[in-house]
């Protein structure tokens, strides 16, 4: 049974223990771990067997930034090259999903699969293969939407080919999905107002979804996916940062503007209007 960090940051956070160097809480301490067992195949009449504890020493570096570090996943297999993540199937270089806070396994990020038969696996870190998850199907590359750990095979997209995906992945439920994703510009700020979108282009080596187009000044835009409104992005507190349903865009000038839209920072999605 691989132990994830999302699970280690989970058991600290029950333990008592953060990284916030303004609290009283320690950073450090100990969890402890053993491994129950049965002989044969029944738990009701077989005689349980325990093993010794074993103790694992926790150190939660201080975050002093003031920012969340979020618990992640990486996503590695033959799309990296084609997607801008470096060497195919490499570790170190493996796409990142992130959870929603510490102690969580709900995963998620968007990631380039730039290929026409996706196959890949999450792992744990970057740093190695332990712990990987696959998927539990039987043919390399067939997507079934359930994660397994032993015994899997490489998972792959809905429909086998390419795209840019918003991906999900719970390490404890054992559930991934995989959402193909094309953006564009909504709003009566745009030429098409609310009736149609803008459809934007993705910059691969930038990571970035743009668009071109005249903007009306006191109006407002949004964001959505697949021209429909089931996947939409706003600014709630007009800070620059993105959130799923979130508030219209207000366009404080008219003119011709680039418009960027950001997702490859997961879960701290943003935007930006350049006039020109």
């Amino acid at each position: 049974y691989a132990v994830t960090v999302a699970e280690m940051m989970a058991l600290a956070k029950e333990a008592g223990l953060d990284n916030d160097p303004a609290t009283d809480a320690p950073n450090t301490g100990v969890v402890y771990f053993r491994v129950r067992a049965y002989a044969g195949e029944s738990t009701a009449t077989n005689v349980e067997q325990l093993s010794d504890a074993t103790a694992v020493n926790v150190e939660l570096a201080e975050d002093t930034s003031g920012e969340v570090q979020l618990p992640m996943i990486y996503m590695v297999g033959n799309f990296q090259a084609a997607g801008g993540y470096g060497s195919d199937w490499t570790p170190a270089d493996g796409a990142s999903l992130a959870a929603s806070d510490i102690g969580k396994t709900d995963f998620e990020g968007f990631v380039y699969i730039n290929v026409t038969s996706p196959e890949f696996k999450f792992l744990p870190t970057n740093e190695g293969w332990d712990g990987d998850f696959g998927d539990a199907g039987t043919t390399s590359g067939v997507y079934t939407g359930i994660l397994k750990q032993v015994d899997e095979v490489n998972a792959g997209t809905p429909d086998g080919t390419g795209g840019y995906f918003w991906v999900k992945a719970d390490t404890e439920k054992l559930t991934y999905e995989l959402t193909e994703t094309n953006w564009g510009v909504i709003g009566d700020a745009t030429p098409t107002l609310w009736d149609a979108d803008t459809d934007m282009t993705y910059d691969a080596d930038a990571r970035l979804w743009t668009v071109t187009l005249d903007l009306v000044g006191g109006k407002f835009i949004k964001f959505r996916a697949n021209d429909a409104w089931d996947i939409n992005l706003g600014d709630t507190d007009a800070d620059g940062t993105m959130e799923f349903g979130g508030s219209d865009i207000e366009v404080t000038e008219s003119g011709n503007y680039t418009i960027t839209l950001d997702l490859s920072h997961q879960r701290h999605y943003s935007y930006s209007l350049t006039k020109n």
